[in-house]
């Protein structure tokens, strides 16, 4: 919006340290689907022109034999993050991700120095069921890759999860908050290597303008086209 400058307003960035939860567990998976072997046979088939002449042709066409299989298989899943602050909802706190964990410090109060920090409002049990979900679906990814055959179909997936490991820790992230008509718009950064996520409002009336403009503009190219073609 063209008033955006004038009519926001706008909090001083500000760094801050919200917990995180951090988990690691192995998943144990029994698994049952369809595989599919691809085979190909040669097709004859005829055309008619339009002057009723009829050729013959010959083409491949892929067939595909199914059958059942089933199997186990194990991984050992780290390192998600999961926001331990209900002021950082999990879906924010995923855009400026990935965080280098191995450079993780043990705490020491003067890595606060300057900066806001709060205790965890996430319980660890809700954030381990958030976490679970992630790595039951990396699970899947994992198991649909390692299935033989061509292709599959009707995959069912069950899965243990053991040896939950969960730590704690706080990481740096830059906030500045903006308020533009009534509604709150956020930027973060990450503290450790800086990458970039935001909220910005958008002007309907600037977009359906661009939109009508883009519209004309190919509304000309094909008249040009079509002129040309018609000569």
């Amino acid at each position: 919006p063209g008033d955006l400058k004038t009519s926001a307003v706008v909090d001083k960035m500000k760094g801050v340290s919200p917990p995180f939860w951090s988990f690691s567990m192995r998943a144990d998976s029994e698994w049952q689907a369809s595989i599919g072997e691809h085979w190909y046979r040669t097709e004859t088939y005829t055309t008619t022109d339009s002057k009723g002449n009829t050729t013959t042709h010959t083409r491949q066409v892929q067939e595909t034999e199914w059958y059942p299989l089933a199997g186990r298989h194990h991984h050992y899943y780290s390192a998600y993050l999961v926001s331990g602050s209900k002021g950082l909802p999990q879906d924010q706190a995923l855009r400026v991700q990935p965080y280098q964990l191995p450079a993780l410090k043990r705490y020491a109060p003067w890595f606060l120095a300057g900066w806001f920090a709060e205790e965890y409002s996430v319980q660890r049990e809700q954030a381990l069921e958030i976490s679970k979900q992630e790595f039951y679906r990396r699970e899947q990814n994992n198991v649909a890759a390692f299935l033989p055959g061509d292709t599959h179909r009707s995959l069912n997936v069950s899965t243990r999860f053991s040896h939950v490991n969960s730590d704690l820790c706080l990481l740096p992230i830059y906030i500045a908050s903006y308020k533009y008509q009534d509604k709150l718009y956020r930027f973060l950064l990450n503290g450790q290597t800086g990458r970039m996520a935001g909220d910005k409002p958008v002007s309907w009336q600037r977009s359906a303008i661009l939109v009508a403009v883009i519209v004309a503009v190919l509304l000309v190219v094909f008249l040009i086209i079509a002129l040309a073609q018609a000569r």
